[in-house]
Parts: structure tokens; sequence; C-alpha cells
């Protein structure tokens, strides 16, 4: 029975839900410091990434070994659309449902041996190729393309780059021989039960190929034009390498993205991690008993996000995100719109905008890495003050004690989103220890910030913390 390659295709939907699940585990795990918990989702993140390849090459293979019947099906759909009655060349495309994974071939349909492909575009995949070679015509082009570049995760060594567009893997392939008739016999050559095993030619090309990407429209590159990179990746260093690539040029009217190279590898466009960090400002607020608004100042973009809790008909509390009052058109797709808290950083992360540091993306923008007892006590003291306080961020930061956390404190207990007269003296300072937290004020001695604490503030402070400890679940 001959099988159906798009319902083949759709399978890899069952693994992106994985991935998924995978994902949150493993933020779960970094938020904790689960050292265990962080392996594993390595460990199986890195297994579905060979699962998918190992299922590419089984498709790619099953095609080969049924190519007659499949060239036979491509060449009517072709002829159906009326593609000026040409049959030269073949281009099939398939997607699963959510997009996450593509398949593409162009076949070479010539009984021309010199046939040269100008222009080959693949609507879905985003990407066209032009100038392929002469004395390369006999093969099949395979391409693949993933949106989720789970190498991104891997434990090894941490990676400073991001794809923005997904990752592009081109190879080429054997292309079977026409079969041919003899008094009404189909001849055709075979190897045991199938066509000649798959063959990838490795090395260069005898000329630049040349690639045109459409960045996709949900990736918010505004602000980053020019710090736009493309990469191959080198599967034995696991490192992205920038050498080689001729005529890069991005078209920002049309997203369009066009290069020369001289092979046929794996591609991704790509931008510095550091590029997202370090933030800003934020700033924490409730505005009714159950919902709060966090503001988040990036150096690319400003998001403001609504995190609350609402009742399911269960009478079970769940968690959400929204991201809200946010008018760019690449975050459409997102915007007012309730997700856990994994799940609206991984849209994010698809946008192109980072918003879960490394501990690398810390140090890399000449941050030190704060006191882990510390961290915990002032996220666990911040979740419970928000209902009577408003909190933001503090500017020093990057230069204080890394046994020290700092943030500004201001009693809201009117929930008011911004407040109509908001002066510096009215914001109080908090200081973390791994042991306790102080209030205070900070000053500056021999060039070195201090913080001196007020007894009084901070029995007034810690009582009230007490009276309600209320956490939003994200």
């Amino acid at each position: 029975m001959e099988k159906n390659l798009q319902e083949e295709i759709n399978f890899f939907d069952f693994s992106q839900l994985v991935y998924q699940n995978l994902n949150r585990y493993l933020l779960e795990g970094r938020a904790s410091l689960n050292i265990n918990q962080i392996k594993y989702s390595y460990n199986y993140l890195n297994s579905i990434r060979e699962l998918e390849k190992t299922k590419i090459e089984s498709l790619t293979e099953y095609l080969i070994e049924n190519f007659e019947f499949y060239r036979k099906i491509f060449i009517d759909e072709i002829m159906r659309k009326n593609r000026d009655g040409k049959d030269d060349y073949i281009n099939v495309e398939w997607a699963n449902k959510t997009n996450s994974i593509k398949l593409g071939f162009w076949i070479n349909n010539s009984t021309d041996k010199s046939y040269k492909m100008a222009l080959s575009e693949f609507k879905n995949i985003n990407i066209q190729m032009m100038n392929f070679p002469k004395s390369q015509s006999n093969v099949m082009v395979r391409f693949f393309w993933t949106r989720t570049d789970i190498r991104e995760l891997q434990l090894k060594e941490y990676c400073q780059f991001i794809t923005i567009s997904g990752v592009y893997y081109i190879d080429q392939i054997v292309c079977p021989d026409k079969s041919q008739t003899v008094k009404n016999w189909e001849v055709r050559e075979v190897i045991g039960n199938r066509y000649k095993e798959i063959e990838v030619k490795e090395g260069h090309m005898t000329q630049k190929i040349g690639y045109k990407i459409d960045i996709p429209p949900h990736v918010y590159i505004k602000d980053i034009v020019n710090h736009i990179k493309v990469g191959k990746y080198n599967e034995e260093t696991h490192k992205w390498s920038f050498e080689g690539f001729e005529s890069l040029k991005l078209q920002e009217e049309t997203r369009r993205l066009s290069f020369y190279i001289d092979e046929l590898s794996t591609f991704g466009i790509l931008i510095e991690r550091k590029l997202c960090f370090p933030y800003k400002s934020w700033y924490l607020r409730c505005i009714n008993p159950t919902t709060a608004i966090l503001d988040l100042e990036t150096p690319r973009i400003k998001l403001i996000f609504e995190l609350g809790v609402r009742q399911l008909p269960n009478r079970e509390y769940m968690g959400y995100v929204k991201l809200i009052k946010n008018s760019e058109s690449e975050f459409a797709h997102i915007v007012n719109k309730e997700y856990k808290y994994d799940e609206i950083i991984l849209e994010l992360r698809n946008c192109g905008i980072l918003i879960n540091p490394f501990d690398e993306d810390i140090i890399n923008a000449g941050i030190k890495i704060h006191n882990y007892q510390s961290q915990d006590r002032a996220i666990n003291d911040i979740i419970i003050a928000c209902r009577q306080f408003a909190i933001r961020s503090h500017n020093l930061n990057s230069v204080i004690d890394e046994n020290m956390i700092l943030a500004k404190f201001k009693p809201n207990l009117e929930y008011d989103e911004y407040f109509f007269d908001d002066e510096e003296k009215d914001w109080s300072e908090v200081a973390w220890y791994p042991n306790k937290c102080l209030i205070g004020r900070t000053y500056n001695e021999n060039n070195t910030v201090k913080f001196k604490s007020s007894v009084e503030i901070v029995k007034e402070y810690f009582f009230i913390f007490s009276l309600d400890r209320i956490i939003i679940y994200l």
C-alpha cells in the first residue's frame, strides 16, 4: 500500500507537542536549579532531534524506492496547475499541521543532461534557490526546515546565537534514472528490491549557488537589521560558521535575505543573544486582587504582560500570562491571548525576542551573577508583596555586591496601574541577602555602592508582608 506522504509529515505534530512539554520541564528545572531535571530535558530534546532526522531519512528513502510512482503523481499535479505545460523539473513540498516541520524536493525531470536550474521556489518553506550547476543536474535537492532549533538547548556548550527563521537542512541525493518502456515493458534499474542507495554528495560545488530566504512576518527585526547574520552549522564542532558567504543583502521592505555560497549545507538566519540582554527595567504591580501587570523593557522592545489567575469549571485555579498593549504587527498572533509562562517564552522566542536569559547571557552583558539564595528570597518576597506594593527594578543591581539584590517598593493598596503623583522620595529601597531582607537607602562610599538599613521601616514592611501571603501562580 502506497504511503500518503502528507499524513506521514503530520506525525511530526506529536514531536512538537513533546518538545513543548520538555521545554516547560526544562524551564522549571532552570528556575529551581535542579541539575537532574535539566539533564533529563536535554537528553530527551536531543533524542527528539535524532528521531526527526531518522524519520526524514526514512521518508526520503521511501520516495526513492517508489520514485516512478510518485514521479507520475507529481507530474500530473504540475500539469493540472498548467505551469506553462512544462515538466522539466518538479517542485514538491509538505508541511505538518502546525507548520513546525516542512520538507521539499527539487527533482530534475528533464531528459537533457545539461539542464540547468534557473530558479526554484518553495513557497511554504520560504526559500528560493538559483544557479544550480549543470554538472549536478542529475540529482534531487532536498530541503528540510524545522522551526525549532533544538541545538540551542545543547548541554555541552553555550551558543551565543539564536536562529530567527528556523533551520534549513539542504543536501542533494542521487536521482533515479527515468524508467524506459520497451515492448510494453517498463524497464528500470533495481538493486535488490530498491533503487540506488541514497547518496549525499559532499564537498564544494563547481559554482556559487544563490539563495533567497523570506524572513517570516512574525519575526521582529525592526531594530536589528544591521545585526542579522547567515551561518552554516558544523555538526562536528557544534558551532556556526560565517565563512564563504557572498553578496549578503537584506531588503527591509520585502524582508528577503539573499546570498551566494558554493555548497549545500545547514543554514540559519542568526542574531546574537546579547542583543536581548540585559533588561533596562521592570515594573510589577497589581490592578486587582488576582491580576498583576508587568512592564519589561528590554534593549530591543518594551513588553507589557498581564499575570493573572482564573478559576476553572472544576474549581481549580490556573495561572496565565498575556501580552497586552502591543501594536506591532509581528506580535498580532499572540497579543491578548492567555498562555502558560513557558508557552509565552517560547512564542516570543519564535518572534526573535528572548526574555529568559542563561547565566552566560548575564556574564556576557557584563553583570555579575548574584547569589542564588538572595535571588530566591527576592523572588518569593516580591511575589507575596505585589498584592500591596508596586515594585520596580533598581538601576544599581549591576554594580552592587553579588550577595545583594536591590528593588524599590511603594504602597499600592488601591491597585493603581500607574501613580498620578509619583516622586522618587515615595519609593523605599529593599535589599535581599542570603539570610535576610532589609529596608533602607543606598549610598556611595569611596566609589562603592553600599546599603544602610532602617529598623523601623523593616518592622513595618515585614508586618505588612505577613498579612496576606497570596502567590500568583504563573
